[in-house]
């Protein structure tokens, strides 16, 4: 028996043929996840090859393309709403985002800081808020579903930062620490909030 269909919105705002995020795509459309691609402007290029590609294997209707920007509040609630709209009820979010610079702490600008705390801690901050806010709207978890569950991207560094990466491993421990508390506070309304932590990978 296959898998009951269900809806999933994924972020990758910077390289949507980053392993990680296009591996996350392609694992949930096998499980049956209906899922919602996501990367900013620059790339809808390849959001349209991952969709047709994804909606050609797994049938028509499986993958939407949606150009948002996650850093920005309302861009995540368009997203969010034109996911629902299209694919059903949000059940899963996974907050992908990310960037990294690789510089001195000495040598970072307030802009460089800025930038990397925008994507990496404010994109995951407004695709948890904005996905819980979606799911607890929807009331109960719908039948077939697994549960309710949202996911964001930390990084070994929220263990165990480098040097060079202080502003990355930064706003990595704020994710790390984010996800802990909204995991307390989501636990009432039966929502699931993890993080994961990958290490190095290479191209």
């Amino acid at each position: 028996m296959s898998p009951t269909p269900q809806t999933t919105t994924y972020y990758e705002p910077t390289d949507i043929s980053l392993p990680s995020g296009e591996a996350i795509v392609r694992r949930l459309a096998i499980e049956g996840y209906s899922v919602c691609v996501n990367d900013i402007s620059a790339n809808k290029s390849g959001i349209d090859k991952l969709v047709s590609e994804l909606n050609e294997k797994h049938g028509s209707g499986t993958a939407i393309g949606v150009v948002a920007d996650v850093s920005s509040s309302t861009d995540v609630q368009s997203m969010i709403k034109e996911t629902v709209d299209k694919l059903g009820p949000l059940t899963v979010m996974v907050a992908n985002a990310g960037i990294a610079q690789v510089a001195p702490a000495l040598e970072l600008s307030d802009e460089d800081v800025q930038k990397m705390f925008n994507v990496n801690f404010f994109g995951v901050w407004n695709c948890y808020t904005h996905a819980a806010r979606q799911m607890i709207d929807q009331g109960p978890v719908p039948e077939g579903s697994s549960g309710y569950k949202i996911l964001g991207a930390a990084s070994i560094v929220a263990f165990k930062p480098f040097p060079l990466l202080a502003h990355y491993s930064a706003s990595k421990w704020a994710v790390r620490g984010f996800t802990q508390v909204f995991a307390m506070e989501m636990a009432k309304h039966k929502i699931n909030v993890n993080a994961y932590a990958p290490g190095k990978f290479f191209l």
